[in-house]
């Protein structure tokens, strides 16, 4: 019984680490967003959006996204702002 609860264990812990390796992230400009066609376009990826939820992202935002290939599509898994990097201006 210890055995099959390791083997159990150690394929659950392989298979997260597979399904998580074919998740791609990228980060870049939104260049479309067709919410009649369910898709956003950051630099020249075209994502289906699917089950995400795009509401405040707009052409032209800096954004990081997690998608996955699945059947020749890019299917949009996450996307959030970029965080702007901080300049800290000179004087003052």
């Amino acid at each position: 019984m210890r055995k099959k609860l390791a083997l159990a264990l150690v394929l659950a812990f392989v298979l997260a680490f597979a399904v998580q390796a074919l998740a791609k992230d990228m980060e870049g400009k939104v260049t479309a967003v067709d919410p009649d066609a369910k898709t956003v376009t950051v630099e020249e990826v075209c994502l289906d959006v699917g089950h995400v939820d795009l509401s405040g992202i707009e052409v032209g935002d800096t954004v990081k996204v997690t998608y996955k290939e699945e059947g020749g599509k890019n299917i949009l898994e996450s996307i959030e702002a970029a965080e702007e990097e901080f300049i800290p201006m000179e004087g003052c």
